[in-house]
């Protein structure tokens, strides 16, 4: 519980998301190519990858910004008509990786560009197994990791000279894997050195983590249903990490992965959408597809982003709070104008709300079983208090009518077992969310 408690501290605010994002032009042509997966690397150089929204072609579009996505230039890699590109791992504005994937013969393939995608070269660091790589990610230019598609056993690859020589992690370094094991394709996280990937057997899942750039792992389970699919994780610091089953079921830890706690989340999240922590937030997720969700409490509750919402958006990223893109899809009549967007505001989910649009605040906190509410701003509206434990089940509800500037109202809630709670108070298109702790 005390590390749950952790999560849960920060002062949370509504958020008001209009006129916050701008429409960006990808530079492709031809309409329904959309944005697959973008790569931040600072404030000015994004790479982003593409496929057929259609569903009709392969694609292998790529585009690149050194300016923050003002202009983007596009580019194709030449002949591989039959593969589209799977993911890729960028390095700087010239240097980056990409898998291909070839979906009728599942056929995997590994490309290198050192000038800005004017050559690609196919590179083969997987060397036994299947020799098809699913996952890539380099540090540096010349640190990187890849990981190969062979059953029951963990195909893990480093190399310190740019992809050169690749070296094949011993079994020594490694967990024993279980039967019909396998790493998932394009499902790994990384923080600082630390990189984590999962696994599938079929019938289970789990993680695998390395402190030091690949070279030795441990692995923890994942406590997902026997039925729940691939799975992926994200990890916003060294600690605090967030995982999503193929079946749109999601886990959180506070521990490095070393412990897994199933997560039920409240709210606008989109099932099924590519999750991405906010660096330098202190919990702040979001996750596009069909539009773009954020959780200011790590997963917990979701809300939508207003602008983009039924959007056709199937990727974000992030470099900080003020600097975010979400991959779309190229619309007529001018598809060079459209594609992707690009987040303008500021994600503020530590600062105090401005006193003139609301506020909330509950006293004593820790309570003993009587809390009391204050509550700013909301006059003349219907307002909606509703209380969550930390599984995302309802245990109070209240609706009232603010028919004050200031109310302060007592909410007896002895019937509530010792613990954390998540208040939603919410009114129209404001939602302010606040933890309390019952002693």
């Amino acid at each position: 519980m005390k590390n749950i408690v952790v999560l849960m501290v920060c002062t949370f605010t509504a958020f008001t998301c209009m006129a916050q994002w701008v429409l960006q032009h990808i530079g492709y042509e031809q309409p329904n190519i959309g944005t697959s997966y973008i790569e931040v690397l600072n404030e000015n150089d994004l790479w982003s990858t593409s496929f057929d929204a259609m569903g009709a072609n392969q694609t292998q579009y790529y585009s690149r910004s050194n300016d923050g996505g003002n202009t983007w230039n596009p580019g194709f890699i030449l002949g591989y008509t039959s593969y589209q590109i799977d993911m890729i791992s960028a390095i700087n504005y010239s240097t980056a990786w990409v898998l291909l994937l070839n979906q009728s013969s599942n056929d995997e393939l590994a490309l290198k560009t050192t000038n800005g995608g004017l050559n690609w070269l196919p590179q083969y660091p997987c060397v036994m197994g299947s020799n098809h790589p699913v996952d890539i990610h380099f540090w540096n230019e010349n640190e990187g990791v890849c990981f190969g598609k062979a059953l029951g056993s963990f195909e893990i690859y480093t190399t310190t000279d740019g992809g050169q020589n690749w070296t094949v992690v011993d079994n020594t370094n490694l967990p024993t894997p279980l039967s019909n094991e396998r790493i998932a394709a394009d499902s790994h996280s990384v923080f600082d050195n630390i990189i984590w990937v999962t696994t599938w057997t079929g019938i289970k899942c789990r993680v695998l983590k390395s402190i030091d750039k690949g070279l030795t792992w441990s692995v923890s389970s994942l406590p997902f249903s026997p039925t729940s699919g691939n799975s992926f994780v994200r990890f916003l610091n060294s600690n605090h990490g967030f995982a999503r089953s193929m079946s749109q079921e999601y886990a959180e830890t506070q521990n490095g992965g070393f412990s897994w706690t199933l997560l039920n989340p409240i709210g606008s999240i989109l099932h099924g959408g590519m999750f991405y922590w906010v660096p330098g937030s202190f919990n702040t997720l979001t996750v596009a597809l069909d539009g773009c969700s954020y959780s200011f409490d790590g997963g917990h509750t979701w809300s939508a982003f207003d602008t983009l919402q039924n959007k056709q958006c199937y990727s974000t990223a992030w470099l900080d709070n003020s600097h975010g893109w979400v991959g779309a899809t190229t619309e007529l009549p001018t598809p060079a104008y459209t594609g992707i967007w690009k987040f303008t505001g500021t994600l503020n989910a530590i600062l105090e709300m401005d006193p003139g649009q609301g506020g909330v605040t509950f006293y004593p906190n820790p309570c003993k079983g009587l809390v009391n509410m204050v509550l700013v701003g909301f006059l003349g509206e219907d307002v909606v208090l509703d209380i969550f434990n930390l599984q995302g089940q309802k245990v109070y509800t209240a609706e009232f009518h603010q028919t004050l500037i200031q109310s302060d109202r007592k909410i007896d809630l002895s019937f509530l077992k010792s613990g954390t709670y998540v208040v939603s108070v919410r009114s129209g298109k404001k939602c302010l969310v606040k933890k309390i702790v019952v002693e």
